[in-house]
């Protein structure tokens, strides 16, 4: 299945690159250790919660790293796909239209999210009336019953096909950093038909983050506060890589045509 072997080969970019993803990381690292020594790391201390000036710092900190993340994502695309030598060197001009590009694509998710929500509200008006046409004062019919679960399943196959289009339109973003930028609407002609392959790579990376999350859902049943900080900063640096290097593999294999893994 092409969903598993897109993740397989954005999985083996990473892992097959240590040194190079340690070092284009290494801002994003250390402010990511920065945040996680400033969270509580006790039961006592997460009841306390921060201390005044620690919420401001801590703010500057994820606004730092934000930008490491646009650094990294920039220098990992033109490391993997240009094979260029991994720099730390920032690149003024491709990271500014990486953010455009990004802004981009949220304004049009925003605008299809709209779109969805207007939808909902007039099918909710649909099962009002419904509702108040065939409902049995003595409960639910079944005829409400079948509009509200026809309701429900719309809902998920248009949340799916709304995370589909953001991932199509993604493929822009390392055409940005390696200076090939398109628009949206190339963006859309050369994914065209893949839907379906990133709706199921969305459930893979689920899956994925759910058996990561495992052992530190269980360090924290267990109190281990500060083992469960440790292996959810090792989560954390592990699933950034990996969607950036998900996006280079679909940029890759869709747009350049470079064969899986």
């Amino acid at each position: 299945m092409k969903s598993y072997r897109i993740l397989r080969h954005s999985i083996q970019q990473v892992t097959g690159n240590p040194r190079a993803a340690l070092m284009l990381s290494l801002p994003l690292v250390i402010l990511l250790a920065a945040s996680q020594m400033m969270l509580p790391t006790t039961a006592a201390t997460e009841e306390q919660g921060l201390a005044p000036g620690a919420a401001a710092v801590l703010l500057l900190v994820m606004i730092l790293g934000a930008a490491a993340s646009l650094l990294l994502a920039v220098n990992w695309h033109r490391h993997v796909l240009l094979a260029e030598h991994a720099t730390l060197r920032p690149r003024g001009g491709r990271m500014g239209v990486y953010l455009l590009r990004g802004v981009q694509i949220w304004f049009l998710i925003m605008v299809a999210a709209l779109v969805v929500f207007l939808a909902v509200t007039a099918l909710n008006a649909v099962l009002g009336m419904s509702l108040a046409l065939f409902t049995d004062p003595e409960g639910p019919s079944l005829t409400v019953m079948l509009i509200a679960a026809l309701g429900a399943v719309m809902g998920v196959v248009v949340g799916f096909w709304i995370y589909a289009m953001m991932m199509r339109l993604s493929v822009m973003l390392p055409a940005a950093a390696i200076g090939k930028g398109f628009g949206p609407r190339q963006a859309l002609a050369r994914t065209r038909g893949t839907s379906g392959t990133m709706v199921m790579l969305l459930i893979l990376m689920g899956v994925l983050l759910v058996v990561l999350s495992l052992p530190v859902i269980l360090a924290h049943v267990a109190e281990l506060f500060v083992f469960a900080n440790v292996l959810g900063f090792a989560m954390n640096w592990f699933l950034t890589l990996l969607g950036i290097s998900v996006l280079t593999t679909l940029y890759g294999h869709y747009v350049e045509g470079r064969a899986l893994n």
